[in-house]
C-alpha cells in the first residue's frame, strides 16, 4: 500500500468510516434522508469535458463529450452509491477522467434509487437508456461501473441476453456486490479492515431496493445468473473490502462457465480505489482503459 493510499484508508475510516452501514439504524436515517435528497436537483461540479443534460422516461442522462470522440463507441457509467445516493463530485470527475483519457463519449444514467424506489424501476430505465443509445446507431458499447453500478452492470447485461437484446462490448466492474445476501463466510476475516461498507446497513438497504423479491434474482446478484454469456469483462476490487469474497466467488464460477472475465484484485485497497487520487488507481486506471481499447 502506498502512503498516499494509508493516508486516503486513514481518511475515510476517520471522517466516514462504516458507522452508516454498521446498524440498520444507520442505514435506515441515510435512506430517510436521501428519500428527500435526491428529488433535488444534481449539482454538478466543473469538469472539462462538455456535458449535455438529456432526459429519458423522465429521468436525467448526463452526456460527455470530447473533440475527436469516436463515432461508434460509447461507454454506458452507472455510478455507485449503495443504491441510494446520487453521483458525487468524485463521481463526476472520475466519469470525465474516463471519458477524456478514452476519447469514447459516455452517458452517466443517473436512475431512481431507494427507498422510494426499487431495483425494477432502475433496470426499465437504463433499459431505455441503452435502447436509445441502440437507435442513435452506436454498435461498440461499454458498461462502466462502481459498487452498487457495477451490480447493476452486470444484471443489465444478463437481462439482455435473456431478452435476446444486443449484448454490451464489454463490461468494466469496479467493486461490485455480485451477492447482495452477504451470506459468505469470508466475509467475517474482511470485515475489520473495510473502512467504508458493513454487513448490517447493506442488508437493510437490500430490502427497500429489492422491494421484498427474492434476493438471489440475478439482477440482484448477479453471482446467481448464467455467468455463461457474459461479454469480455475486467473487474477489479480490492482486498479489505467486505465485497471481495463473494468477487472472488465469483470469478471462480465465472471461469467454470468458461466467461471472459479478467479478475484484478488489488492487496488492501479499500472500496472503488480507482475513483480516488492514489498510485494504485493510476495503475487500476491505465488497465481499464486499456481493456476498453484506448489509452492515454
Amino acid at each position: 500500500m502506498s502512503i498516499q493510499a494509508k493516508l486516503m484508508y486513514l481518511f475515510i475510516k476517520a471522517m466516514h468510516g462504516n458507522s452508516i452501514f454498521e446498524t440498520i439504524e444507520g442505514a435506515r436515517e441515510m435512506m430517510n434522508k436521501n428519500a428527500i435528497i435526491n428529488e433535488l436537483p444534481l449539482t454538478i461540479p466543473k469538469v472539462k469535458s462538455k456535458i449535455t443534460k438529456k432526459s429519458c422516461k423522465g429521468l436525467s442522462t448526463y452526456w460527455f463529450t470530447n473533440d475527436g470522440n469516436a463515432k461508434d463507441s460509447i461507454i454506458l457509467y452507472i455510478h455507485g452509491g449503495a443504491f441510494v445516493n446520487q453521483p458525487s463530485p468524485l463521481h463526476w470527475r472520475y466519469v470525465d477522467k474516463i471519458a477524456r483519457s478514452t476519447g469514447t463519449p459516455l452517458v452517466m444514467a443517473v436512475y431512481p434509487k431507494a427507498p422510494v424506489h426499487q431495483f425494477t424501476e432502475a433496470y426499465d430505465f437504463l433499459m431505455a437508456v441503452y435502447s436509445e443509445m441502440l437507435d442513435f446507431g452506436y454498435t461498440n458499447i461499454i458498461f462502466i461501473g462502481d459498487s452498487a453500478g457495477a451490480t447493476l452492470s452486470i444484471g443489465l447485461a444478463m437481462w439482455l441476453k435473456e431478452q435476446n437484446k444486443p449484448m454490451p462490448s464489454k463490461l468494466v466492474l469496479l467493486s461490485p456486490c455480485v451477492d447482495m445476501t452477504l451470506e459468505n463466510s469470508e466475509i467475517l476475516y474482511v470485515k475489520q479492515h473495510d473502512p467504508m461498507l458493513a454487513v448490517p446497513g447493506i442488508l437493510e438497504i437490500g430490502k427497500e431496493w429489492s422491494g421484498g423479491a427474492d434476493l438471489c434474482d440475478y439482477r440482484l446478484s448477479p453471482i446467481y445468473g448464467d455467468l455463461s454469456e457474459l461479454p469480455p469483462t475486467l473487474l477489479l476490487i480490492g482486498s479489505y473490502e467486505i465485497l471481495c469474497p463473494d468477487a472472488r466467488k465469483f470469478k471462480e464460477l465465472a471461469d467454470r462457465a468458461g466467461a471472459p472475465l479478467s479478475y484484478r484484485e488489488y492487496p488492501k485497497m479499500f472500496h472503488v480505489f480507482p475513483g480516488f487520487p492514489i498510485p494504485e488507481a493510476d495503475k487500476a486506471n491505465k488497465e481499464i482503459f486499456e481493456f476498453i481499447g484506448k489509452t492515454t
